[in-house]
């Protein structure tokens, strides 16, 4: 291991310092993870999420012991934490942040700390319009950039040691000085930003006044806006601290489109198709450049790009459903729901006692499971073995509610869904895909049925196995189920709120799935991929 921290404090455990720990652990950079923000739920999330070892609430008790401190913290907050917490730091502790703008945080901190205390300066640009730590995933950074800004003051060995860290979550690492750095990200991001707010602003004015123009929204629309969605309050702080150079990107962005502005009103169609042009040439080149930086959060979808989670109580349809929809779109279909199976089986095979839960955890981590589709029939294989029947045991599936409680095992299985979506063109269902698998994903359904209505499909699944049940009794097992799913600590069944909500009762499944192919043709225009739907 070529870097390593004793103790590693979080200030800020939400997407950027969230992901940060879960790449740590992952690869045992560190014995332990300690976390400190404003908000103590957050951070029992974290504990609960195993993305920390334990939190505090007091700056001093946090970093006490620390070797190495991130924070992760508001731009506007970094330079007051560094502050509050340097007559705590031990001789030889490293500091670093990851805020996204660099002049002024380094300077002052530069400025305020003693010596044999170090600081670097760093910003991962990396991330999505999502927050708090369930938003949270160690392949945040893989394929991306860490910008380092080091200074004069800056210490030889703890440059090399944040650097390493950075490049260990899967960051391309680069050194700049931090005015331009602040310069840069003014026109890549901070303007971009700028733009999108402002324009959603504009338009929903308009909608204000005349109803009926956000319906005729489309595709284009989606795709350029989604970074309005961002945090509001993390995006006024980054405003305010680069003000200086935001403005003059501002006043440059209203220049150029005063120009188009310009070519409309004389009616000129050469100046127009050369504006055009030359954005069309600069937009080519950034997709075939050495700088495009990839990103599982794309704003640029296309067909096999998409990622569909569907959610929802246990009856809703969803594995019929999620299957259907897999099977139309040619996408991959993941049953979370056997993966836990899967764990369960190889734990009794290995007559390892369910309720051991360190035991059943490790196989977690290590088990692999594969999904193959021959023939439209799709198989599960556990460590190279064909366990599709298997796991469909009534006695497996008990077993994967006892597993699918512990936290460590739905880390792991976290991870293992992760890495199967990362690319997308798959189809995924479980109860917090849209919430916790995948908070980004392209589009969200949450299928709901009455409790009637789903008791009346199980009752009828039973009673064609031949098993001898009572719709009365059924409906009791699916409320209790209900309750049980909606109230557990880890992992909670819950809407997420952009989610499309499709309560199914009375609607045949091959009507549900022609209205989510729909919402998924309008929104993403997959026709033109080829799709018949």
């Amino acid at each position: 291991m070529s870097i390593y921290f004793k103790t590693i404090i979080i200030i800020g455990v939400g997407l950027i310092g969230g992901s940060f720990a879960r790449v740590c652990k992952k690869k045992g950079l560190t014995d332990r993870i300690i976390g400190f923000g404003r908000g103590e739920e957050n951070l029992k999330r974290a504990v609960e999420l195993n993305v920390i070892d334990s939190y505090a609430l007091n700056i001093g008790d946090a970093v006490r012991d620390s070797d190495f401190i991130l924070l992760a913290a508001p731009v506007s907050a970094i330079i007051e934490i560094a502050r509050d917490m340097i007559p705590y730091l031990k001789k030889g502790a490293i500091v670093t942040d990851a805020g996204s703008v660099k002049g002024e945080i380094v300077r002052k901190i530069d400025k305020i700390l003693p010596e044999g205390i170090f600081f670097v300066g760093a910003h991962p640009i990396a991330g999505t319009e999502k927050s708090g730590v369930e938003a949270s995933f160690a392949e945040l950074f893989e394929g991306s950039r860490c910008v380092i800004t080091p200074t004069s003051k800056t210490d030889p060995a703890a440059l090399e040691k944040v650097k390493e860290i950075w490049k260990e979550t899967g960051s391309e690492v680069i050194l700049m000085d931090a005015d331009k750095h602040d310069r840069y990200l003014a026109a890549v991001s901070h303007l971009p930003h700028a733009v999108a707010y402002a324009l959603v602003n504009a338009v929903g004015n308009l909608e204000e006044r005349e109803k009926g123009i956000l319906s005729l929204s489309a595709g284009g629309f989606r795709d350029f806006t989604r970074i309005a969605a961002s945090h509001p309050a993390m995006w006024r702080d980054i405003f305010l601290m680069n003000k200086r150079e935001i403005v003059e990107m501002i006043n440059i962005f209203k220049s150029t489109l005063e120009n188009i502005k310009e070519a409309i009103v004389n009616g000129d169609g050469g100046k127009l198709k050369r504006e055009f042009e030359k954005a069309r040439e600069i937009k080519f080149k950034i997709q075939n450049s050495k700088f495009q930086i990839p990103n599982l959060q794309s704003s640029i979808f296309n067909l096999q790009s998409i990622i569909v989670a569907i959610d929802g109580p246990a009856g809703s349809g969803k594995s019929t459903i999620a299957k259907m929809m897999a099977e139309k779109l040619k996408f991959r279909y993941i049953d979370t729901g056997a993966m836990y199976r899967t764990v369960a089986l190889k734990a009794i095979k290995n007559n390892i006692p369910l309720t051991d839960e360190k035991r059943v955890s490790d196989i977690a981590k290590t088990i692999e499971i594969e999904f193959q589709v021959n023939n439209n029939n799709q198989s599960i294989y556990m460590d190279g073995e064909n366990v599709t029947l298997k796991i469909r045991d009534e006695n497996i599936g008990k077993g994967a509610s006892i597993v699918s409680a512990y936290s460590d095992v739905r880390n792991a299985m976290l991870l293992k869904q992760r890495e199967m979506g990362k690319s997308g063109g798959i189809v995924m269902e479980g109860r917090d895909i849209g919430t916790v698998v995948f908070p980004d994903a392209h589009i969200k359904f949450f299928l709901d049925a009455s409790v009637e209505e789903r008791g009346r499909r199980r009752f009828i699944e039973l009673k064609e196995k031949g098993e001898k049940v009572t719709l009365d009794k059924i409906i009791t097992d699916i409320k209790k189920r209900d309750k049980n799913d909606t109230s557990r600590n880890l992992a909670p069944l819950k809407r997420s709120d952009d989610s499309i909500v499709i309560d199914t009762t009375g609607i045949s499944i091959d009507g549900v799935v022609k209205n989510m192919l729909q919402i998924i043709d309008k929104g993403f225009r997959v026709r033109s991929q080829g799709v018949n739907f």
